[in-house]
């Protein structure tokens, strides 16, 4: 993923009012400000995505591994070389044939267990915390620990920082 070729990276999240959509951001910024190409996508919540029939149909397909017959031949006829698909905190499976390569930028605590078994679409994970790293390590995807920044859209540089607590919201995930 040099600077001499043309790169696209296109940044999915799910519309969940946790902070996503400013994480997607962030990282736009960071690889727009490197030169990239950058595209983000908000996918509706996995609620309208995979509920009602739809998600019943989409259910039994996967169990019988239809759909992944499915991607496999879109991923020969309809993928992009050069894009790189960035999934923040879901694995986005509807658009996994989109990209030439995909990365998961999840959120341990709010990731689903039955992604796990999309984890093989995926080339690198990428973690916020050496917790994470440890989880996703056991799953043999290549993981790289990045960890993490946010916007300080209000900070007060005389307001003195404290680095003996945080705040870490309990998710749905096993973890």
């Amino acid at each position: 993923m040099g600077m001499g070729i043309f790169m696209k990276f296109r940044i999915y999240f799910s519309k969940t009012g946790f902070g996503l959509r400013k994480d997607a951001r962030i990282l736009s910024d960071a690889l727009t400000h490197f030169g990239y190409q950058t595209e983000i996508v908000e996918m509706p919540s996995s609620e309208v995505r995979f509920g009602g029939v739809r998600g019943m149909l989409v259910k039994i397909l996967k169990a019988f591994n239809v759909l992944f017959f499915f991607r496999s031949i879109q991923d020969i006829f309809f993928r992009k070389k050069n894009t790189v698909g960035i999934h923040l905190e879901s694995i986005f499976y509807e658009n996994l044939y989109r990209s030439e390569h995909h990365i998961l930028i999840p959120n341990q605590e709010w990731f689903e267990v039955s992604h796990i078994q999309l984890l093989p679409y995926i080339k690198e994970v990428w973690v916020k915390t050496k917790f994470a790293q440890e989880i996703y390590a056991q799953y043999k995807r290549p993981v790289r620990y990045i960890g993490f920044c946010s916007i300080l859209e209000n900070y007060d540089v005389n307001v003195a920082k404290r680095r003996d607590y945080f705040f870490s919201r309990t998710g749905m995930s096993e973890y």
